[in-house]
């Protein structure tokens, strides 16, 4: 994403004059309504939190509960350098070097570099795996079989991902920026640093060795 400083005047005009025609400016976080305020123009506003299609991601009433013995943490994202996909390889190996009995899928457009790097990190075949784009609907399915969901991005507002992984029971890792500390909280998750990938390491560990304190259908 173009920094908004770095915007064209004229794009900068036109932001300017849409705000401030507007009755009502309608953020998704609290944090995006901030920045706005700062970089833009006051204007009267309540935040209007993003949705998630609860047909699709859903805690099940009835969930069977899965006897087995690797932990999954999920990553869902674009793969994109704000998403710091590289930095979430490399914490992710440094916490297997101390705990091996977990596994991270990492879900969406697949980025064959990253596979590459990953298959530096000297980790056994499996136990990253590179599921690539799947349905939407096959998202949620994957986060059903998962156990936390972790994102190390470096850049966020309010990422929906959350709120989907939330509505499945997930707890969070992820990094404390944007709107997220609006969304989580010791019942549903952890936060660290942006680029702290030994917090990170750190913060895996010690969410999959308290895995119990966390109610999924409670989270949920």
């Amino acid at each position: 994403p173009v920094p908004y400083e770095q915007l064209s005047k004229h794009i900068r005009h036109t932001i300017l004059k849409v705000l401030k025609d507007a009755a009502l400016f309608l953020p998704v976080s609290a944090d995006l309504g901030k920045q706005v305020a700062r970089l833009v123009i006051s204007t009267p506003q309540q935040v209007l939190r993003n949705v998630v299609d609860t047909s699709v991601f859903f805690y099940p009433a009835e969930k069977k509960e899965i006897s087995k013995k690797v932990f999954r943490f999920i990553h869902v994202s674009g793969m994109n350098e704000q998403k710091n996909p590289a930095g979430l390889l490399r914490a992710f190996a440094a916490a297997y070097g101390v705990d091996p009995e977990m596994e991270l899928l990492m879900v969406g457009n697949r980025n064959h570099s990253l596979n590459n790097y990953a298959a530096t990190l000297g980790l056994p075949e499996g136990v990253i795996q590179f599921a690539g784009e799947i349905p939407y609907s096959e998202v949620a399915v994957k986060m059903k079989e998962s156990d936390a969901l972790v994102l190390f991005s470096v850049v966020e507002n309010a990422p929906c991902v959350i709120s989907e992984a939330i509505c499945c029971g997930l707890p969070v890792v992820a990094t404390r920026i944007g709107g997220i500390p609006e969304m989580l909280d010791e019942q549903n998750g952890m936060m660290v640093a942006a680029g702290d990938e030994e917090a990170l390491k750190n913060a895996l560990l010690h969410l999959k060795q308290n895995a119990g304190k966390y109610n999924r259908a409670e989270i949920a």
